[in-house]
């Protein structure tokens, strides 16, 4: 199980990623895991992964900020919003985080294309550039 071999931020940052759509490769390459590893924690959460071609791999990214990230301990799917859903509850969570700014970097860089990064829903990060080169 991925639970044994994965650390629980590890695997709320797969789930995430999954929600929003990433692919097993990008998952892997973002957080610097197997992809096998990928493949079970999505498998075991339930979540339906894409199953087409996988984009080309990108360089990896320093992600350990992510460790003290508030939502490692909010349940994902509230930065994961259906149309016309309001972000609030997701806002607040974020205002209160100590990595808000590198988490709007990194879904700036990485083109994240759904759901709150860094206090911001997708339509707000639209036309906004990351502070520094991933």
């Amino acid at each position: 199980m991925s639970g044994h071999l994965l650390d629980e931020q590890t695997i709320a940052a797969i789930r995430r990623h999954a929600i929003n759509g990433r692919s097993v490769t990008e998952i892997a390459n973002t957080l610097g895991i197997s992809r096998d590893a990928v493949r079970r924690a999505v498998d075991e959460a339930g979540i339906a992964r894409r199953r087409h071609l996988e984009p080309p791999v990108r360089p990896r990214q320093d992600v350990t900020w992510m460790e003290d990230a508030a939502c490692t301990e909010t349940d994902p799917e509230l930065f994961v919003l259906e149309k016309g859903e309001r972000a609030t509850d997701a806002k607040t969570v974020c205002a209160g985080c100590a990595v808000i700014e590198d988490c709007l970097d990194y879904a700036l860089v990485n083109n994240e294309r759904g759901g709150v990064w860094g206090g911001k829903t997708e339509h707000e990060r639209r036309g906004l550039k990351p502070r520094r080169a991933a």
